[in-house]
């Protein structure tokens, strides 16, 4: 059945080693809510309407949050709602490369790997490993961990506990959109 949908866009930024998300006036989103049919197609328009020139690269999330339908509300059932949530960049073509350092420490028996990106532009993480030589390792999944912001940082914490990793140096490998990344990281 159909399905009713807020669309909305945030400033995304990385502050601390957390992704933050604000509400936005840069970035407009047309339609701001839609209501899906099946098997339909849908454009949605993503504009920055700040006239500001932009300064390396800037991003946001487009997210579409599925409204509860009233219709179906009924006792004792429980109604779970959809949202997508979409990176959307935006960047002038001096953007400096990404440039990200990695170190490793251990908080509250979990591995936790930070990614200091001083370049402009962001790298997408995917199947992040940490390894300490030692044959101990850390997978965080086979899929998309997260993204290092352009001149930000990010925190990655394993979602079990750490064997290892004392002190020194580890191995960081990861997939990027440019490809695989191998990278020395300290270990704290």
């Amino acid at each position: 059945k159909a399905v009713n949908a807020q669309l909305r866009v945030f400033k995304w930024t990385q502050v601390n080693g957390e992704d933050k998300y604000e509400e936005t006036t840069d970035v407009s989103v047309s339609p701001p809510m839609v209501t899906m049919k099946p098997n339909g197609e849908y454009v949605v328009r993503v504009v920055r309407t700040n006239r500001s020139p932009i300064r390396g690269e800037e991003s946001y999330r487009f997210v579409a949050d599925e409204l509860p339908d009233a219709d179906a509300k009924k006792s004792g059932t429980v109604n779970l709602l959809v949202r997508h949530s979409v990176p959307v960049f935006f960047r002038t073509n001096s953007a400096s490369q990404p440039a990200v350092t990695w170190n490793i420490a251990k908080r509250n028996g979990r591995l936790v790997v930070v990614g200091n990106n001083s370049g402009d532009r962001r790298v997408r993480v995917a199947r992040l490993k940490a390894d300490d030589g030692a044959g101990n390792s850390i997978s965080y999944g086979d899929g998309l961990v997260g993204y290092v912001l352009g001149k930000s940082s990010i925190a990655f914490t394993s979602r079990g506990a750490a064997k290892g990793f004392a002190g020194g140096s580890a191995k960081i490998s990861l997939t990027s959109e440019a490809g695989p990344v191998s990278a020395s990281a300290a270990v704290r």
